[in-house]
């Protein structure tokens, strides 16, 4: 079985072309200005042509912001374009993943990450079913890295929470022990004052 989560309109325009074609844009008027020294200082151009040059390179070199993300049995791919990265569970030997609840953000790096490769930022939130994926994504992690301290978390707060519910069924237990045990001592009680009542009147 595969679903595709589609990073949605008009969220995906803005963040990813848009805003990719003006840090191109930025990259060659900062360039420009840093080598004519007109406008403000070299050192601030260099500053700002990093950050476009960054975000332009994570986009057309690394597709780190993909628009689909595709779930099977078997693999998870990140799809931006023409471009599609699948990987195969079974042979991914190491998956973290940093997340935010609250907004939806993930950033994910699989195996042994590259500036070509391998690291994805996701915002589940603006995506088809995205809190499905974010949860998807979560449990992913802990089945790749069970020895993970995320995963270590998790098992943690499953033993502490099944503990919590035997104690409250022992609890309860106790309680409709009790109960019962009360129940018998007014009934023989009842039982006694009945036949102390029939004696009387023989």
């Amino acid at each position: 079985m595969s679903k595709t989560y589609t990073f949605e309109d008009p969220y995906f325009t803005i963040e990813v072309p848009v805003t990719t074609v003006v840090c191109a844009i930025a990259v060659v008027y900062c360039a420009w200005h840093a080598i004519v020294g007109d406008l403000l200082t070299p050192a601030l151009m260099l500053f700002f042509m990093a950050a476009g040059i960054y975000q332009v390179w994570n986009v057309v070199v690394s597709a780190a912001h993909p628009h689909h993300v595709i779930v099977d049995d078997e693999s998870i791919s990140f799809c931006l374009y023409n471009r599609c990265d699948r990987y195969v569970i079974d042979e991914v030997k190491d998956l973290t993943v940093r997340g935010n609840a609250r907004n939806g953000r993930l950033f994910i790096r699989i195996d042994n990450p590259t500036i070509f490769r391998g690291r994805y930022w996701v915002n589940t939130q603006d995506f088809t079913d995205g809190r499905e994926l974010f949860d998807y994504v979560m449990d992913l992690e802990c089945r790749v890295n069970p020895d993970g301290l995320r995963a270590r978390a998790r098992r943690n707060n499953e033993e502490y929470l099944a503990q919590q519910e035997r104690k409250r069924r022992k609890e309860e237990g106790t309680l409709e022990t009790v109960s019962n045990k009360d129940k018998k001592k007014r009934g023989a009680r009842a039982r006694e004052a009945a036949l102390g009542t029939k004696a009387e009147k023989e």
